[in-house]
């Protein structure tokens, strides 16, 4: 574990170690990408693990995050506690990465209390498309239930209506393997 700087120990109330901790360890790893200059994808990625702990954390002790946020001079307002998590671990208020966020609450979603940091860059590593793959299912997730919570159809096949449109239903096609 890294050593914690004075500000973080004294942020939040001793009982809520872990969150410390992983607070520390976000900002370790952004620090990181800061030095790539954020052209690192394994940076990224071990910065988007550590800060899914993060969430985890703040997600199980909501008020010691609140004053975590407070201490380090964070508006709390009516913003996602992911998206606090990433601006937190990076500290940078203004940091607007959703992908980031979406893609730590994905991971916290998926892996639940096995969450590691190891096991959390392994499967940023294993998804097709990495942090970007991650906030893409994170956010048509959030999408379809919404869709379903209003009774609403899953737009999902919107794109193939369009792209067929003005093919007739009866057409018939034949070709076989190897024609070109």
């Amino acid at each position: 574990m890294t050593d914690l700087p004075e500000h973080v120990k004294t942020a939040v109330e001793p009982q809520n170690e872990a969150l410390t901790h992983a607070l520390a360890d976000a900002r370790q790893s952004y620090d990181l990408v800061k030095l790539a200059d954020s052209r690192s994808d394994e940076a990224a990625r071990d910065f988007v693990a550590r800060s899914a702990i993060l969430v985890r954390e703040a997600r199980q002790d909501r008020a010691a995050f609140g004053a975590l946020c407070k201490a380090n001079k964070f508006r709390v307002g009516a913003k996602r506690v992911e998206t606090l998590a990433i601006r937190l671990g990076a500290a940078d208020p203004g940091l607007r990465r959703t992908d980031w966020a979406n893609a730590a609450a994905e991971i916290v979603d998926k892996l639940g209390d096995s969450l590691t940091a190891e096991a959390a860059t392994q499967m940023l590593r294993d998804t097709q498309g990495g942090i970007r793959g991650l906030s893409d299912l994170r956010t048509g997730r959030v999408a379809a239930a919404e869709a379903a919570k209003k009774g609403e159809p899953l737009p999902l096949l919107e794109w193939a209506d369009a792209a067929l449109s003005g093919i007739p239903a009866d057409l018939e096609c034949h070709a076989r393997l190897g024609d070109r």
